[in-house]
């Protein structure tokens, strides 16, 4: 005798040692996927990334919330696309921005680069740019998906570096030099012969 699915579901609730999981609602799928993309726009603020995935075939192109963050833009304000992201591209960085990104759609490969964004206000910010292609089961390139991280960060911290060495490396040499004109000074003829 065939049990309908809603007297099998019944039997499993008031039973409690039912072996078979309930099939998730509706609403349950749809708080799950709620939780899992507040989940990614929480991990893409903390980690100053943006997401973004173009499809080849249509030229769709779809950006996370923290993509438009980065450009300086309201999430969703307007339609994210290639030419969008070129246009935030610091002026000095476009060429290669787009030699980059054309190597990798005729190679259909991976691409990894740093480069400079012009966000709305003006401010620059560095970011690492990486993106793949996905290609279909005869290799024609399908789609191609990428993330930006912004490294402006780690690249004060670089500079700061950089100058903290500069400047020891200054008075290593302002140091040699002191120490050699203390030594003329106490010892003044020690280049002439004979003394």
């Amino acid at each position: 005798l065939h049990l309908s699915i809603r007297r099998q579901r019944q039997m499993c609730i008031r039973d409690r040692s039912c072996k078979k999981p309930l099939k998730p609602s509706i609403m349950e799928l749809e708080n799950k996927i709620e939780i899992t993309t507040q989940f990614l726009d929480d991990s893409q603020i903390i980690s100053r990334t943006g997401s973004w995935n173009w499809n080849v075939m249509t030229n769709e192109v779809h950006w996370s919330k923290n993509m438009f963050r980065l450009l300086g833009l309201a999430p969703d304000e307007v339609a994210p696309s290639y030419e969008l992201a070129l246009h935030h591209v610091c002026d000095s960085d476009k060429k290669r921005y787009e030699e980059t990104l054309s190597q990798a759609i005729e190679n259909k490969t991976t691409y990894y680069f740093e480069n400079k964004i012009v966000q709305r206000d003006k401010s620059v910010i560095s970011v690492v740019s990486s993106g793949k292609c996905i290609l279909d089961e005869n290799k024609n390139l399908i789609r191609m998906i990428g993330v930006v991280q912004d490294i402006s960060i780690q690249k004060e911290i670089e500079k700061i570096k950089e100058e903290k060495q500069r400047a020891e490396d200054r008075d290593k040499v302002k140091s040699l030099i002191l120490k050699m004109i203390a030594h003329d000074i106490k010892n003044p003829f020690h280049h002439i012969n004979g003394f």
